[in-house]
Parts: C-alpha cells; sequence; structure tokens
C-alpha cells in the first residue's frame, strides 16, 4: 500500500472544502480516495460543518417564514413540509399572533377565488368551503322571494304576480343584475 504524501496546497484545500463538501469531491478535487480524505481530516481534527445546500435552504426558510405557511414554503423551497419543520425548530423561529392570523386569512382567500372561479366554470368544488359568485345577485334574489316572487336555486328567471307590490325600482335592478322578472298569467 502506497502512502500518500500530502502538501500545505492539499491541507488547505482539505481545510476549505471538508466541512462543507461531501467526501466524493474533496476526494476528486485532491486525486486521492475517499479513506485518505477521511483519515487526514480526522487527524487534522476537521470536523464536518453545515452542508452548503442545507444553509441556502436555512436561509430562504428564514425569508419566508414571516409571511407564508410552512406548505408554501415547502412548495417554494422543493423540499418536504417536514423538512421545513426541522429547520424551523432548529433556527428557533417564531411567528407572532397577527403574523398568524394574516397568514390564514390570505390563504382562505386564495381558497375562496379559486373554489369561486371553479364554480363560475361549472367545475366541482374540491373544499367545502361555500361560495357565492354575485353575492348582491344573490341578496336581491332573496329580497324577492321575500315579497313573494317565485325564485328557483340558480334560475336567472324570476316569476312574479300582481300582488307581489314590485316596484319599478325592482325592474331597474334586475335588468342590472341580469335577472328576468316575467309576470305568472292566472
Amino acid at each position: 500500500m502506497r502512502k500518500r504524501i500530502w502538501n500545505d496546497e492539499m491541507i488547505a484545500v482539505l481545510k476549505e472544502l471538508y466541512p462543507v463538501e461531501n467526501i466524493e469531491t474533496v476526494a476528486c478535487r485532491l486525486g486521492v480516495g475517499k479513506s485518505a480524505v477521511k483519515s487526514k481530516a480526522i487527524e487534522l481534527g476537521i470536523e464536518k460543518g453545515i452542508k452548503r445546500a442545507w444553509l441556502e435552504k436555512a436561509m430562504a426558510v428564514r425569508e419566508l417564514h414571516p409571511t407564508h405557511s410552512i406548505s408554501e414554503i415547502s412548495e417554494k423551497i422543493g423540499v418536504s413540509t417536514r423538512t421545513i419543520s426541522r429547520i424551523i425548530s432548529l433556527l428557533g423561529l417564531q411567528r407572532g399572533k397577527k403574523s398568524e392570523k394574516n397568514i390564514r386569512s390570505r390563504i382562505r382567500t386564495d381558497m375562496v377565488k379559486r373554489e369561486k372561479r371553479r364554480m363560475v366554470f361549472g367545475l366541482q368544488p374540491i373544499t367545502k368551503l361555500k361560495v357565492v359568485s354575485n353575492r348582491k345577485k344573490i341578496i336581491f334574489r332573496h329580497k324577492l322571494k321575500a315579497k313573494g316572487c317565485e325564485v328557483s336555486r340558480n334560475a336567472t328567471t324570476i316569476y312574479y304576480s300582481d300582488d307581489n307590490c314590485l316596484q319599478p325600482e325592482h325592474f331597474a335592478q334586475c335588468e342590472k343584475l341580469g335577472l328576468r322578472l316575467i309576470p305568472i298569467l292566472e
């Protein structure tokens, strides 16, 4: 077995790369075997440090943590939510109640918007959220139903009789909202 002679330049490279790079990379760079790199590092007392990739992820988590949920951070960085949780724990990051509330509110708003879009295009809902596509229209339809008009669910045609006491502004509001008022013939 041939003994490798380590020069000052090789030792400097070893000290620089060993803590942050994997052993294979260091061995390839120095032109020696993995076991030679390990034994020389032990001999010099060099220990493995934090890997560069982990450090970059930790920096991204620290930056995104105050304004994003764990799952959002996970999607952006490309690692599991469990890994994000571990990084948060190791860094000792915490959020205030206001920050938590803002994140939940933003996520819920996004979910409602997505469900509204699905409803407009006639797709099945993903969540169990109750969403309204046109709040003014629904309130006005309810008002007409309370006056005794025939309002069927999700229909734009509303039937009325003479005894419903509808005013001209009701007809104008219907036209504005895209509803049709049709008299019931008796």
